[in-house]
């Protein structure tokens, strides 16, 4: 919690993923919604939700998913054009695009309650050079 006792955002990175990383690209949360069940158990422990559900259900700090806020591509995408919210157009073109529509969505719900997961996997060439540009953004 913040001074004005909101919750900050959190930021999940997934680790190291060896050299075919197709199931985390499959998974737009990147096994972070994964949980498991506990048989024979009641109460909260019953179900683990995962990481990602436990956080969104939280009551003493709510978080807001923000993952599509950004989106990750093998490949560059076009600007949708239009009124983008004050985004400049070079932020919504290119591998790591910013999707003003969620944005906007996410910016009006909760902007310091988000839980963001970093999609560094869908990124292509994987390098340093592609994983720090995902990683650097501007805002309006």
């Amino acid at each position: 919690m913040n001074e004005v006792g909101l919750p900050r955002p959190l930021i999940l990175v997934r680790g190291f993923g060896g050299l075919d990383v197709s199931a985390e690209q499959a998974n737009a949360y990147q096994g972070f919604n994964e949980g498991t069940v506990y048989p024979g158990r009641r109460g909260d422990n019953y179900i683990y939700e995962g990481f990602l559900l436990r956080a969104l259900k939280s009551l003493d700090y709510p978080y807001t998913d923000a993952t599509n806020v950004v989106g990750y591509y093998a490949s560059p995408v076009s600007s949708p054009g239009g009124d983008l919210d004050g985004w400049d157009p070079a932020d919504t073109e290119g591998t790591v695009v910013v999707d003003h529509g969620v944005a906007r969505r996410v910016l009006r719900e909760a902007a310091a309650g988000t839980l963001w997961v970093y999609r560094f996997y869908d990124l292509s060439p994987r390098s340093c050079s592609a994983t720090a540009q995902g990683s650097c953004s501007s805002s309006p």
